[in-house]
């Protein structure tokens, strides 16, 4: 994708079919971990989806069970239940957030839009890899970060490596950055299957 095809991308307006669809929230920037939480972690169950078994999502990459966990759970053979994965998920998504606000010093500050999707993104390690992003968005430039989110490898190459969904959340936080604030509640499009 090259700049002006991510410049267009910037200027859609959201759809029915984006993950972050515009309905009414609270636009003012106060929120609590119990807020986020609510809406980080369904939108992590759904782009992540539930596995029992410890298997290899794509050539190379690390064991996964549950809901996208790749740590101690995450050994040959093993098998874990719902109840446990999202025992699991929450904690992974908790040492996660904590690594995003660690690198982001206002993040507790940003509109809940743009921290659920920083979130999600941290959660699979998309925001922590893009340390120029993070430096636009500590400077408070928020449209250039959005863009520069998109001038990534990984989003240019994501279906030829065959991770056609990196894509979708990308352009989700990218989305959110671009228009922060908007009455954008993250999870309340997401349908199973559809990402």
């Amino acid at each position: 994708m090259n700049d002006y095809e991510i410049e267009e991308l910037l200027k859609q307006p959201y759809n029915a079919d984006d993950v972050n669809p515009i309905e009414t929230q609270d636009k003012s920037n106060s929120w609590d971990d119990s807020q986020y939480y609510e809406t980080l972690l369904p939108m992590l169950q759904e782009y992540e989806a539930f596995r029992p078994k410890t298997y290899i999502p794509t050539p190379n990459d690390k064991p996964t069970i549950g809901y996208g966990h790749t740590g101690k759970h995450a050994k040959p053979g093993a098998v874990m239940d719902k109840d446990t994965a999202m025992d699991v998920l929450r904690e992974d998504a908790e040492a996660r957030t904590g690594v995003i606000e660690d690198k982001i010093p206002g993040f507790r500050e940003l509109p809940l839009d743009v921290a659920v999707q920083l979130g999600q993104s941290a959660f699979r390690g998309g925001i922590t890899g893009s340390p120029k992003t993070i430096q636009l968005i500590n400077a408070g430039d928020l449209q250039g970060a959005a863009k520069e989110f998109l001038n990534n490898r990984e989003y240019k190459t994501a279906v030829e490596s065959g991770r056609p969904g990196i894509r979708k959340r990308m352009e989700a936080v990218s989305n959110a950055l671009s228009k922060p604030g908007t009455g954008v509640t993250p999870a309340a499009n997401l349908k199973s299957g559809t990402l």
